[in-house]
């Protein structure tokens, strides 16, 4: 039991670990780049956590929904959630995206009042903003994933996907066409590969997809078991 409460939950702890690797990486760039663009920078990830922190909760909700219908046989309740899961998330990042290309200068005036910055911000924001439906694949699989067992694969994806090929891309583009809009880029390219990855994972290669071929449930669980 031990054992597999670390196969579960220690693949998360370093996907975090990760994350936060990544983003020091892309903030020593984003320090390259002057005063006021590194104001705007941290001014607009202070608006950007609201939409992290529901799609952290949609995230956590779709593990502990996939977890219990996958322990009790129901995989198409289960491909439902996730598809239910996907459905809402997509609707939450349209809505949060229309909020902030329209009325985001308002919100930004709450943590500076320079003008520069502002204007730095603003161009910050309308850039990422409009990507972050590429997301949310990102987190509905991977929380399903989780759900039923296979972390080791979803901490696997996020390191290649999110983390690794977003600092590559600022490793080799930043010197080439330096410039805040190269390290931009290269969130909306992770996230929509990432998202890729995952889906065709999910469905292709992890233990649900046994059902989706008609195998039984006791192969499922002993392959899973397998690989945990």
């Amino acid at each position: 039991m031990v054992v597999r409460v670390i196969a579960i939950g220690l693949p998360m702890g370093m996907q975090s670990v990760m994350y936060s690797v990544s983003n020091i990486y892309i903030q020593s760039k984003v320090n390259m780049l002057g005063t006021d663009t590194v104001a705007a920078w941290a001014a607009y990830f202070r608006i950007d956590t609201v939409f992290w922190m529901i799609m952290n909760a949609l995230g956590i909700a779709i593990t502990t929904f996939v977890g219990q219908n996958y322990g009790a046989g129901k995989i198409d309740r289960l491909h439902r959630g996730v598809h239910e899961c996907l459905a809402i998330a997509a609707g939450i990042s349209v809505v949060i995206s229309l909020f902030l290309l329209t009325a985001g200068g308002v919100v930004f005036r709450l943590f500076t009042t320079d003008e520069q910055v502002l204007a730095i911000g603003m161009d910050i924001l309308h850039f990422i903003a409009p990507f972050y439906i590429t997301y949310i694949g990102v987190e509905a699989y991977s929380g399903a994933l989780r759900g039923i067992g296979d972390s080791l694969a979803a901490m696997l994806i996020t390191a290649l996907g999110v983390c690794l090929l977003r600092v590559c891309w600022v490793f080799v583009m930043v010197p080439a066409k330096p410039g805040i809009y190269t390290i931009l880029t290269s969130y909306p390219i992770s996230w929509g590969a990432t998202s890729l990855i995952f889906l065709i994972y999910y469905y292709f290669f992890s233990p649900v997809r046994y059902f989706r071929r008609g195998k039984s449930k006791k192969k499922v669980s002993k392959n899973t078991d397998t690989q945990n």
